[in-house]
Order: structure tokens, then C-alpha cells, then sequence
């Protein structure tokens, strides 16, 4: 099953909504820097308990390669209306192991620029604004929540939920294959906006929830707009 969007929503509500995650700890990032920001995600996994990343700087970030999440516990970003940027065809931020997602108060900017014949300067998967991979093994419900944030300029989707053993390229194009997880897909989407996406890549949605396997999916979307 996959869903796409591409116009505005106002309070499409098929789920009640998600509170945030109860969250063990919370990890501070003071410094306006893609180093600053990786150590805090590693940390959090490390930590293997559910975590609050509190982006505590002023100012933007520009980053080089994915901000990448490989713990298996929740994890909440939150930020305080700071841009992350990119020069790069890549995914600007990823859960990578499955991990209930909570981002709020952040703008994900891509390069822009992109279409069918221009895709950057690195092979592979088309880059997304916030990608959440679910495991094969998992169980019970997934969720995304993305609060006031922004995603734009991105060669491939939005934001991608993929329950799909096919990974990053589940929906690339495939037709529906790849098997998935015995897992559900919960995602909420608030004051959310999702503009210039997907142009390098065939089929590139601006959300995309790709459910391969038996779980169901429940979306909660409020004032957001999706669009090309």
C-alpha cells in the first residue's frame, strides 16, 4: 500500500492523534555544527532509551552527508525554527532502524534545482527531507510526527515511510514489490510544508508510506501543504 499527497490537506483525521514519545532523556546540541549534530544522534542511540535532541544554537546548519538515526528507541528532534541545508543529492535526515520519529521546528533544504535529467553528483537512491525505514522484523505501530517543518528542494519524496524490505528504494519505481514487516504506520503531520521535491526522480512524491507488509496505515494531516 502506499499513499501520496500532493495538494493541500486540512484535517484529513482517520487516527486520533499521537502524543509525542515519553522520553528518557534529553541531549542538548550547542553548537551550530553537522559534527555537533551527529554526536548528539549517535549518543541517543547509544543510549538505546528514548530520546529528546534539543537543537540549542542559533543560526543554520549545513551538512555534507545524512543526518543519520540508527537507534532503535524513539527519538524527538526538536528544533527551534533552524534551517538544514545541503549542496548534495542526499537524504538530509533518516531513522534508519525503525525508530518512532518526532521532528518539530526545523527547515530541511535541499539543493533544488532538480528533474529527471539532473539528479546531482552522487549515484544511487534520489535524496529525501526525512526518511523513516522500518525493520523487517518489527511489530506494533511505527510513527512519524513532523511538527512546523518545512521540507524543500530535495531531488526524491518529501518525507518517506517505508515498511518495505526493498529499503531506501522501495517505491522507486517498483511496481509494488518488496515484502514488509508485521508492523502498522502511524503518521502525523502538523503545519508541515513540502515544496520542490521529488523532480529527480521517476514517480517522486512529496509523502510517500510505502505498507508492504500485513499493518495498516492511520494519518493524522493538518495544515499542511504538499506540492511540487
Amino acid at each position: 500500500m502506499w499513499i501520496t499527497t500532493k495538494t493541500l490537506l486540512n484535517s484529513a483525521a482517520l487516527t486520533s492523534c499521537l502524543a509525542a514519545p515519553t522520553l528518557a532523556e534529553t541531549i542538548t546540541v550547542t553548537e551550530a555544527s553537522e559534527a555537533a549534530i551527529d554526536s548528539a544522534l549517535a549518543a541517543a542511540a547509544a543510549s538505546e532509551s528514548a530520546t529528546k535532541v534539543v537543537l540549542g544554537f542559533e543560526g543554520d546548519v549545513a551538512i555534507a552527508e545524512t543526518l543519520a538515526y540508527d537507534g532503535q528507541s524513539a527519538l524527538a528532534l526538536i528544533g527551534n525554527g533552524q534551517t538544514v541545508t545541503t549542496a548534495n543529492n542526499i537524504s538530509l535526515l533518516a531513522a534508519t532502524q525503525g525508530a518512532d520519529l518526532h521532528v518539530v521546528g526545523l527547515n530541511l533544504v535541499g539543493p533544488g534545482g532538480f528533474s529527471v535529467e539532473n539528479r546531482g553528483d552522487i549515484d544511487g537512491p534520489a535524496g529525501k527531507g526525512i526518511f523513516l525505514d522500518i525493520r523487517d522484523d518489527q511489530t506494533d505501530t511505527v510513527s512519524l510526527v513532523a511538527e512546523d517543518v518545512t521540507v524543500s528542494g530535495v531531488a526524491g519524496y518529501g518525507v518517506h515511510v517505508s515498511d518495505c524490505t526493498l529499503a531506501d528504494d522501495c517505491g522507486g519505481g517498483q511496481t509494488g514489490d518488496g515484502d514488509g514487516s508485521a508492523a502498522g504506520i502511524s503518521v502525523t503531520l502538523r503545519n508541515v510544508t513540502i515544496e520542490d521535491v521529488g523532480n529527480g526522480t521517476f514517480d517522486g512524491d512529496g509523502l510517500r508510506v510505502d505498507e508492504r507488509g500485513p499493518g495498516g496505515v492511520n494519518a493524522m494531516i493538518t495544515g499542511t501543504t504538499v506540492s511540487k
